[in-house]
C-alpha cells in the first residue's frame, strides 16, 4: 500500500486501537489484560472493565524499566525530552492498581531482561 501514491495512513491509528481494547468487553478473554500507555489523565473515564487495562503513564514505564535495570534512568530520558522541547506529564496512574498487578508488571519487565 505504501507503493501506492495515493495511500493514506489512519491518523491516530494506535490510539484508536487502544481505546477499543479499554472500551469494548470483547476483545480481551476474561483472563486477559492489556498495558495500557497514556499520557492523558483522562483515560480512566474511557475504561469499562477498570480489572483489564493496567494503565501507566511514560513516567510510571520508564520508572519500572529502571527499576527492572533494563534502562541506566529515567530521570535522564526526562531530561532529554524536555531540552527536546516537549513537556512530559509525570503524574501517576500506576499505582493506583493493585499490589500484584503491579508486581506482575515488574516482574515481566525484570524476566525479559534476564
Amino acid at each position: 500500500m505504501r507503493g501506492n501514491a495515493n495511500y493514506r495512513p489512519a491518523h491516530d491509528l494506535g490510539e484508536r486501537a487502544a481505546s477499543e481494547i479499554i472500551q469494548d468487553k470483547n476483545v480481551l478473554a476474561d483472563d486477559e489484560l492489556a498495558l495500557f500507555l497514556t499520557d492523558d489523565a483522562g483515560t480512566k473515564r474511557f475504561v469499562v472493565e477498570p480489572e483489564k487495562p493496567i494503565l501507566m503513564t511514560t513516567s510510571n514505564y520508564l520508572q519500572q524499566l529502571e527499576a527492572a535495570h533494563r534502562i541506566q534512568s529515567a530521570d535522564y530520558i526526562f531530561e532529554q525530552v524536555q531540552k527536546a522541547g516537549r513537556d512530559p506529564p509525570s503524574h501517576d496512574i500506576f499505582a493506583g492498581h493493585a499490589p500484584e498487578i503491579r508486581d506482575a508488571v515488574r516482574n515481566i519487565l525484570i524476566k525479559g531482561h534476564e
